[in-house]
Protein backbone atom coordinates (compact mmCIF):
# COMPACT_ATOMS: atom_id res chain seq x y z
CA UNK A 1 0.00 0.00 0.00
CA UNK A 2 2.87 2.66 -0.13
CA UNK A 3 3.82 4.50 -3.32
CA UNK A 4 7.73 5.41 -3.58
CA UNK A 5 9.10 7.97 -5.96
CA UNK A 6 12.52 7.31 -7.48
CA UNK A 7 13.76 10.39 -8.82
CA UNK A 8 16.93 12.24 -9.69
CA UNK A 9 17.22 13.66 -5.74
CA UNK A 10 17.57 9.96 -4.65
CA UNK A 11 20.39 9.12 -7.01
CA UNK A 12 18.68 7.62 -10.34
CA UNK A 13 20.22 9.19 -13.27
CA UNK A 14 18.65 11.72 -15.98
CA UNK A 15 17.80 9.10 -18.07
CA UNK A 16 15.30 6.59 -19.43
CA UNK A 17 14.92 3.36 -17.40
CA UNK A 18 14.79 0.31 -19.88
CA UNK A 19 14.92 -2.22 -17.43
CA UNK A 20 14.44 -3.57 -13.71
CA UNK A 21 15.10 -6.73 -11.47
CA UNK A 22 14.33 -7.50 -8.09
CA UNK A 23 16.68 -9.55 -6.77
CA UNK A 24 15.39 -12.32 -4.18
CA UNK A 25 17.14 -10.18 -1.07
CA UNK A 26 15.12 -7.11 -2.15
CA UNK A 27 17.69 -5.21 -4.12
CA UNK A 28 16.61 -3.16 -6.96
CA UNK A 29 18.85 -3.17 -10.06
CA UNK A 30 17.85 -0.30 -12.68
CA UNK A 31 18.76 -0.58 -16.30
CA UNK A 32 18.82 2.68 -18.52
CA UNK A 33 19.44 3.84 -21.69
CA UNK A 34 22.99 5.53 -21.53
CA UNK A 35 23.76 5.58 -18.24
CA UNK A 36 24.98 1.61 -17.47
CA UNK A 37 23.86 -0.24 -14.16
CA UNK A 38 22.20 1.39 -11.09
CA UNK A 39 21.64 -0.38 -7.72
CA UNK A 40 18.49 0.61 -5.11
CA UNK A 41 19.72 -1.67 -1.83
CA UNK A 42 16.94 -3.02 0.19
CA UNK A 43 17.39 -0.84 3.08
CA UNK A 44 18.97 2.28 0.92
CA UNK A 45 17.53 5.73 0.60
CA UNK A 46 20.03 6.71 -2.04
CA UNK A 47 20.46 4.96 -5.86
CA UNK A 48 23.77 4.14 -6.89
CA UNK A 49 25.88 3.76 -9.98
CA UNK A 50 26.77 -0.41 -9.87
CA UNK A 51 28.75 -0.31 -13.59
CA UNK A 52 28.87 2.40 -15.78
CA UNK A 53 30.85 1.05 -18.76
CA UNK A 54 33.56 3.45 -21.10
CA UNK A 55 31.79 1.55 -23.94
CA UNK A 56 28.48 3.57 -24.88
CA UNK A 57 27.21 0.57 -26.07
CA UNK A 58 27.42 -1.56 -23.09
CA UNK A 59 25.56 1.56 -21.16
CA UNK A 60 22.36 0.92 -23.21
CA UNK A 61 20.87 -2.19 -21.57
CA UNK A 62 17.76 -3.91 -22.90
CA UNK A 63 16.61 -5.94 -20.46
CA UNK A 64 17.87 -7.91 -16.68
CA UNK A 65 17.56 -10.96 -15.07
CA UNK A 66 19.37 -13.22 -12.29
CA UNK A 67 18.83 -16.15 -10.15
CA UNK A 68 19.99 -16.35 -6.61
CA UNK A 69 23.72 -15.20 -6.86
CA UNK A 70 24.12 -13.83 -10.25
CA UNK A 71 22.67 -11.08 -12.30
CA UNK A 72 22.79 -10.80 -16.12
CA UNK A 73 22.52 -7.60 -18.39
CA UNK A 74 21.49 -7.28 -21.81
CA UNK A 75 23.08 -4.36 -23.76
CA UNK A 76 23.53 -3.21 -27.46
CA UNK A 77 27.29 -4.98 -26.66
CA UNK A 78 26.72 -8.40 -25.58
CA UNK A 79 25.68 -10.28 -22.10
CA UNK A 80 27.58 -9.43 -19.11
CA UNK A 81 26.65 -11.09 -15.47
CA UNK A 82 27.59 -9.60 -12.14
CA UNK A 83 28.17 -12.92 -9.41
CA UNK A 84 26.40 -10.90 -6.27
CA UNK A 85 28.62 -12.56 -4.26
CA UNK A 86 31.97 -12.05 -5.00
CA UNK A 87 31.13 -8.77 -7.55
CA UNK A 88 33.07 -10.39 -10.53
CA UNK A 89 31.88 -9.13 -14.00
CA UNK A 90 32.15 -11.46 -17.02
CA UNK A 91 31.90 -10.34 -20.23
CA UNK A 92 30.20 -12.19 -23.67
CA UNK A 93 29.84 -10.99 -27.05
CA UNK A 94 30.91 -12.14 -30.56
CA UNK A 95 34.52 -11.87 -29.05
CA UNK A 96 33.26 -15.33 -27.32
CA UNK A 97 30.71 -16.93 -28.99
CA UNK A 98 27.55 -14.88 -28.53
CA UNK A 99 25.99 -14.62 -32.89
CA UNK A 100 25.51 -10.68 -32.17
CA UNK A 101 26.09 -7.85 -29.83
CA UNK A 102 23.03 -6.03 -29.77
CA UNK A 103 20.63 -8.60 -27.14
CA UNK A 104 16.87 -7.17 -26.58
CA UNK A 105 16.06 -9.91 -23.76
CA UNK A 106 17.30 -12.16 -21.25
CA UNK A 107 15.75 -15.07 -19.24
CA UNK A 108 16.73 -16.63 -16.50
CA UNK A 109 15.36 -20.15 -16.22
CA UNK A 110 15.15 -22.47 -12.83
CA UNK A 111 18.62 -24.40 -14.44
CA UNK A 112 20.40 -20.77 -14.38
CA UNK A 113 20.56 -20.39 -18.22
CA UNK A 114 20.34 -16.98 -19.10
CA UNK A 115 18.58 -17.41 -22.83
CA UNK A 116 19.34 -14.30 -24.80
CA UNK A 117 17.04 -12.67 -27.52
CA UNK A 118 19.22 -11.69 -30.29
CA UNK A 119 19.23 -11.58 -34.35
CA UNK A 120 20.24 -15.69 -34.42
CA UNK A 121 18.89 -18.48 -36.27
CA UNK A 122 17.66 -20.16 -33.04
CA UNK A 123 17.81 -20.08 -29.60
CA UNK A 124 21.15 -18.78 -27.98
CA UNK A 125 21.90 -19.94 -24.18
CA UNK A 126 24.93 -18.83 -21.46
CA UNK A 127 25.11 -22.07 -19.41
CA UNK A 128 28.21 -21.11 -17.27
CA UNK A 129 30.39 -18.16 -17.55
CA UNK A 130 32.24 -20.26 -20.39
CA UNK A 131 29.75 -21.92 -22.27
CA UNK A 132 27.15 -20.85 -24.74
CA UNK A 133 24.56 -23.28 -26.10
CA UNK A 134 22.26 -22.63 -29.32
CA UNK A 135 18.75 -24.61 -30.20
CA UNK A 136 19.67 -24.02 -34.31
CA UNK A 137 15.93 -23.63 -36.48
CA UNK A 138 17.15 -25.99 -39.15
CA UNK A 139 16.78 -24.16 -42.63
CA UNK A 140 15.61 -20.41 -40.82
CA UNK A 141 17.14 -17.69 -41.87
CA UNK A 142 18.79 -15.50 -39.13
CA UNK A 143 15.49 -14.10 -37.09
CA UNK A 144 15.59 -11.04 -34.51
CA UNK A 145 14.23 -11.93 -31.70
CA UNK A 146 12.75 -9.50 -29.42
CA UNK A 147 11.06 -10.97 -26.18
CA UNK A 148 11.47 -14.14 -24.30
CA UNK A 149 8.99 -15.75 -21.56
CA UNK A 150 9.14 -18.98 -20.12
CA UNK A 151 5.70 -20.91 -18.28
CA UNK A 152 5.29 -22.77 -15.63
CA UNK A 153 6.17 -26.32 -17.85
CA UNK A 154 9.42 -24.67 -18.76
CA UNK A 155 8.29 -23.77 -22.26
CA UNK A 156 10.66 -21.19 -23.56
CA UNK A 157 7.99 -18.39 -25.80
CA UNK A 158 10.69 -16.72 -28.02
CA UNK A 159 8.50 -13.25 -30.16
CA UNK A 160 10.56 -12.13 -32.96
CA UNK A 161 10.78 -8.79 -35.25
CA UNK A 162 8.04 -10.07 -38.32
CA UNK A 163 8.63 -13.61 -38.19
CA UNK A 164 5.78 -14.63 -35.49
CA UNK A 165 6.47 -16.76 -31.94
CA UNK A 166 8.27 -19.54 -31.67
CA UNK A 167 7.90 -22.52 -28.59
CA UNK A 168 10.78 -24.08 -27.95
CA UNK A 169 10.00 -27.06 -25.71
CA UNK A 170 13.12 -28.94 -24.99
CA UNK A 171 13.66 -31.02 -28.47
CA UNK A 172 10.39 -29.49 -30.20
CA UNK A 173 9.29 -26.78 -31.67
CA UNK A 174 6.72 -24.54 -32.90
CA UNK A 175 5.99 -21.91 -35.20
CA UNK A 176 2.75 -19.32 -34.61
CA UNK A 177 2.66 -17.06 -37.46
CA UNK A 178 0.01 -14.72 -38.96
CA UNK A 179 -1.63 -17.75 -40.92
CA UNK A 180 -2.39 -19.02 -37.47
CA UNK A 181 -4.58 -16.49 -35.83
CA UNK A 182 -2.02 -13.84 -35.05
CA UNK A 183 -2.86 -10.16 -35.15
CA UNK A 184 0.81 -9.37 -35.85
CA UNK A 185 4.31 -11.40 -36.62
CA UNK A 186 5.82 -8.47 -35.24
CA UNK A 187 5.87 -9.48 -31.41
CA UNK A 188 7.31 -7.04 -29.32
CA UNK A 189 6.81 -8.46 -25.77
CA UNK A 190 5.27 -11.75 -24.49
CA UNK A 191 3.64 -11.99 -20.88
CA UNK A 192 2.70 -15.71 -19.64
CA UNK A 193 -0.39 -16.09 -17.18
CA UNK A 194 -0.43 -17.69 -14.05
Amino acid sequence: DQVTYLDISRGLPDDRVTALHLDPAGNLYIGTGKSGLHLLRKDASRIVPLFISGNSLENNINALDGKSDSIFVATNNGVYSFNLVTGKRTSFSTANGLPHNKVNDILVDEEGTAWIATLTSGLVGIRSEKEIVQVILEGKPKLEFLSLARDKTGVIWAGTYGDGVFKFNNDSLRWYHETEGLLSDYTYAIGIDP
